[in-house]
């Protein structure tokens, strides 16, 4: 007996707050990766292409955010706000790694990207500018 094949279609949108469509993209396998870019990177970027160098703001889960990511959009006049994995490679470990009590804030500024750790019953890291 063999596993039954699990068939799907990925879509990736921007919206707006109240869920109107501004921008999507459909997933149709492996694509080439931007320069200097990770494939996350360049799917962000091609999805809010029309919006840079607009002053818009950005809201994103830990899935699309990094630190990375923010500084590359923040040059293109596009501020971001989102929650954070604590495993990205660029994080800096001073925050992702402190040991917090309940009630604990702590963050850091790299350039013009703020990151942010706080404990109430879980860890919360952001990243925002």
């Amino acid at each position: 007996m063999t596993k039954k094949t699990r068939y799907g279609v990925k879509f990736y949108s921007v919206c707006t707050t109240d869920d109107y469509g501004l921008n999507l993209q459909i997933y149709s396998g492996k694509s080439d990766e931007a320069e200097g870019l990770s494939k996350i990177q360049t799917l962000v970027h091609s999805l809010m292409e029309p919006f840079l160098d607009s002053g818009h703001n950005v809201f994103m889960d830990n899935f699309y955010n990094s630190v990375d990511l923010s500084g590359k959009l923040l040059k293109r006049k596009m501020h971001t706000t989102g929650t954070l994995r604590q495993n990205h490679k660029k994080n800096p470990t001073a925050i992702t790694q402190a040991k917090l009590k309940k009630g604990q804030h702590l963050s850091k500024r790299s350039k013009n990207v703020y990151i942010s750790n706080w404990k109430d019953k879980l860890e919360v890291l952001a990243v925002y500018h």
